[in-house]
Protein backbone atom coordinates (compact mmCIF):
# COMPACT_ATOMS: atom_id res chain seq x y z
CA UNK A 1 0.00 0.00 0.00
CA UNK A 2 2.65 2.32 0.77
CA UNK A 3 4.60 1.89 -2.53
CA UNK A 4 1.11 2.43 -4.18
CA UNK A 5 0.62 5.88 -2.66
CA UNK A 6 4.26 7.04 -3.56
CA UNK A 7 3.57 5.93 -7.53
CA UNK A 8 0.20 8.25 -7.02
CA UNK A 9 1.83 11.25 -5.46
CA UNK A 10 4.63 11.02 -8.20
CA UNK A 11 1.91 10.78 -11.32
CA UNK A 12 0.45 13.71 -9.51
CA UNK A 13 3.67 15.80 -8.99
CA UNK A 14 4.43 15.03 -12.77
CA UNK A 15 0.81 16.04 -13.34
CA UNK A 16 0.99 19.73 -11.74
CA UNK A 17 4.67 20.25 -12.92
CA UNK A 18 3.51 19.60 -16.44
CA UNK A 19 0.23 21.69 -16.12
CA UNK A 20 2.39 24.72 -14.76
CA UNK A 21 5.10 24.60 -17.32
CA UNK A 22 2.92 23.68 -20.42
CA UNK A 23 4.43 20.65 -21.18
CA UNK A 24 1.83 19.43 -23.47
CA UNK A 25 3.19 16.88 -26.88
CA UNK A 26 2.32 20.51 -28.87
CA UNK A 27 4.52 22.54 -26.96
CA UNK A 28 7.05 19.60 -26.74
CA UNK A 29 6.72 19.14 -30.26
CA UNK A 30 6.83 22.70 -31.57
CA UNK A 31 9.80 24.26 -29.82
CA UNK A 32 12.21 21.28 -30.92
CA UNK A 33 14.66 21.98 -33.79
CA UNK A 34 15.91 18.97 -36.29
CA UNK A 35 19.29 19.38 -37.53
CA UNK A 36 20.51 17.88 -41.17
CA UNK A 37 23.69 18.33 -43.10
CA UNK A 38 25.27 17.11 -45.94
CA UNK A 39 28.68 17.05 -47.68
CA UNK A 40 29.15 17.94 -50.96
CA UNK A 41 31.32 16.20 -53.11
CA UNK A 42 32.35 16.94 -56.88
CA UNK A 43 30.76 15.96 -59.89
CA UNK A 44 31.73 15.84 -63.63
CA UNK A 45 35.03 15.97 -62.91
CA UNK A 46 34.80 19.54 -61.03
CA UNK A 47 36.79 20.78 -57.74
CA UNK A 48 33.61 21.94 -55.64
CA UNK A 49 33.63 20.64 -52.46
CA UNK A 50 31.05 22.00 -49.25
CA UNK A 51 28.98 21.49 -46.54
CA UNK A 52 25.47 22.71 -46.57
CA UNK A 53 23.74 22.84 -42.69
CA UNK A 54 20.13 22.50 -42.01
CA UNK A 55 17.75 23.91 -38.56
CA UNK A 56 13.85 22.45 -38.86
CA UNK A 57 11.93 25.14 -36.11
CA UNK A 58 8.85 25.52 -36.35
CA UNK A 59 7.50 25.45 -40.30
CA UNK A 60 10.78 27.25 -41.05
CA UNK A 61 14.01 25.66 -42.66
CA UNK A 62 17.02 27.62 -42.68
CA UNK A 63 19.72 26.71 -44.90
CA UNK A 64 23.65 27.58 -44.33
CA UNK A 65 26.55 26.26 -46.79
CA UNK A 66 30.10 27.17 -47.09
CA UNK A 67 31.37 26.52 -50.29
CA UNK A 68 34.52 26.82 -52.40
CA UNK A 69 36.09 26.53 -55.94
CA UNK A 70 33.51 28.00 -57.69
CA UNK A 71 34.22 29.67 -60.87
CA UNK A 72 33.22 33.20 -59.78
CA UNK A 73 32.35 34.47 -63.82
CA UNK A 74 29.53 31.70 -64.03
CA UNK A 75 26.19 31.43 -62.59
CA UNK A 76 25.22 28.00 -60.03
CA UNK A 77 22.13 27.54 -58.43
CA UNK A 78 20.99 24.80 -55.84
CA UNK A 79 18.39 22.33 -56.21
CA UNK A 80 17.26 19.32 -54.40
CA UNK A 81 16.82 16.23 -56.30
CA UNK A 82 14.57 13.25 -55.69
CA UNK A 83 17.18 10.60 -54.71
CA UNK A 84 20.16 10.42 -52.63
CA UNK A 85 22.30 7.77 -54.78
CA UNK A 86 25.47 10.33 -55.34
CA UNK A 87 27.34 6.92 -56.83
CA UNK A 88 27.54 8.17 -60.23
CA UNK A 89 29.96 11.15 -60.33
CA UNK A 90 28.15 12.60 -63.82
CA UNK A 91 24.86 12.67 -61.68
CA UNK A 92 22.91 10.07 -63.71
CA UNK A 93 21.53 8.82 -60.41
CA UNK A 94 20.10 11.64 -58.35
CA UNK A 95 16.30 10.80 -60.22
CA UNK A 96 14.51 14.28 -60.84
CA UNK A 97 14.38 17.89 -59.51
CA UNK A 98 12.48 17.37 -56.01
CA UNK A 99 10.21 20.22 -56.54
CA UNK A 100 6.89 20.86 -54.26
CA UNK A 101 3.33 21.41 -55.62
CA UNK A 102 3.61 24.04 -53.32
CA UNK A 103 7.05 25.67 -54.43
CA UNK A 104 6.69 29.15 -55.21
CA UNK A 105 9.55 29.18 -57.67
CA UNK A 106 11.57 32.17 -56.03
CA UNK A 107 14.85 32.37 -57.74
CA UNK A 108 16.70 34.16 -54.58
CA UNK A 109 16.00 30.23 -52.82
CA UNK A 110 18.48 28.53 -55.35
CA UNK A 111 20.74 31.56 -56.87
CA UNK A 112 24.13 31.43 -55.53
CA UNK A 113 26.43 34.46 -55.53
CA UNK A 114 29.89 33.82 -55.90
CA UNK A 115 32.81 35.83 -53.93
CA UNK A 116 35.98 36.51 -56.50
CA UNK A 117 38.04 33.81 -54.79
CA UNK A 118 35.51 31.14 -55.24
CA UNK A 119 34.14 30.75 -52.05
CA UNK A 120 30.74 31.31 -51.07
CA UNK A 121 28.31 31.12 -47.75
CA UNK A 122 24.78 30.69 -49.35
CA UNK A 123 22.36 31.19 -46.51
CA UNK A 124 18.01 30.92 -47.00
CA UNK A 125 15.13 29.77 -45.51
CA UNK A 126 12.82 27.97 -46.51
CA UNK A 127 9.21 27.36 -45.62
CA UNK A 128 8.55 24.35 -48.41
CA UNK A 129 10.59 22.25 -47.63
CA UNK A 130 11.31 20.30 -44.40
CA UNK A 131 13.33 17.92 -42.26
CA UNK A 132 10.53 16.06 -40.74
CA UNK A 133 7.15 15.52 -42.68
CA UNK A 134 5.64 14.36 -45.72
CA UNK A 135 7.92 17.19 -47.59
CA UNK A 136 11.26 16.15 -46.05
CA UNK A 137 14.63 16.02 -47.87
CA UNK A 138 15.85 13.87 -45.91
CA UNK A 139 17.64 10.51 -47.70
CA UNK A 140 17.39 13.31 -50.90
CA UNK A 141 20.40 14.79 -52.82
CA UNK A 142 21.32 18.74 -52.79
CA UNK A 143 22.88 19.63 -56.12
CA UNK A 144 25.07 22.31 -56.79
CA UNK A 145 25.00 23.22 -60.45
CA UNK A 146 26.46 25.57 -63.13
CA UNK A 147 23.82 27.17 -65.20
CA UNK A 148 24.88 26.96 -69.06
CA UNK A 149 23.25 28.26 -72.27
CA UNK A 150 20.81 25.53 -72.84
CA UNK A 151 21.70 22.99 -70.11
CA UNK A 152 22.79 23.01 -66.79
CA UNK A 153 26.05 21.20 -65.25
CA UNK A 154 25.97 19.34 -61.80
CA UNK A 155 29.41 20.01 -60.37
CA UNK A 156 28.65 19.09 -56.19
CA UNK A 157 26.10 16.94 -54.72
CA UNK A 158 25.84 15.65 -51.22
CA UNK A 159 23.08 13.32 -49.16
CA UNK A 160 20.93 15.34 -46.64
CA UNK A 161 21.38 13.55 -43.50
CA UNK A 162 19.92 14.12 -39.75
CA UNK A 163 22.68 15.61 -37.42
CA UNK A 164 23.55 15.87 -33.81
CA UNK A 165 23.04 19.55 -33.38
CA UNK A 166 24.13 22.50 -34.62
CA UNK A 167 27.77 23.01 -35.11
CA UNK A 168 30.18 22.85 -37.91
Amino acid sequence: MCKKNNIIHIVIYILIVCFYTGCSKKNIEKSEKVYAISKLISMNNTNVLGTVNFQQEDNTLAIVGMLKNLDPKKEYKIMFYEFGDISNKKGKSLGRVYQLPTFNGDNRFNKIQVNQTGHTIYKTNSSDYTLNNKNAIIGRSIVIYEVLKSKTKIVAAGVVGYKNGWHS
